[in-house]
């Protein structure tokens, strides 16, 4: 068992380290004890009234979240990175659009709404984001 656990810690390692090479600017992803979770697109709501959209792709890791974009080299820079200690989402509901979620991290004023693709996206999104703030609390 303990084999099984050293070959998987390294395999994450391993992961993360061809995640970095997607990246641009001094972002460093490799931290010790570090495993990627899961990423994908969605669209970042901003302004006063929520009403300006951006897509922006996420990359969930065990002990933080990044925002990025995509560069025209087609490699992602990190447009804010979000330690998930302290952390909290939670799903929204609205007539309008049912697979957002927002989330809040304490060191930052406002809280984030994200909107998935659709609400399967959103669930997993949500579960992976509560399982790695549970584990980081």
């Amino acid at each position: 068992q303990h084999l099984n656990d050293r070959i998987n810690e390294l395999e994450q390692q391993a992961t993360v380290v061809k995640l970095q090479k997607l990246f641009t600017g001094k972002e460093t992803l490799v931290a010790p004890g570090r495993k990627f979770l899961l990423s994908g697109p969605v669209d970042l709501f901003s302004g006063r009234k929520l009403n300006r959209k951006k897509t922006r792709i996420l990359f969930l890791f065990s002990d933080i979240l990044l925002m990025t974009r995509i560069t025209r080299s087609i490699k992602f820079k990190t447009k804010q990175k979000f330690p998930l200690k302290d952390g909290q989402v939670s799903s929204m509901y609205s007539q309008k659009k049912d697979d957002s979620f927002c989330l809040f991290i304490p060191s930052f004023s406002k809280p984030f709404r994200f909107c998935a693709r659709n609400r399967k996206e959103r669930d997993v999104w949500v579960r992976n984001l509560r399982k790695a703030i549970a584990v980081e609390a």
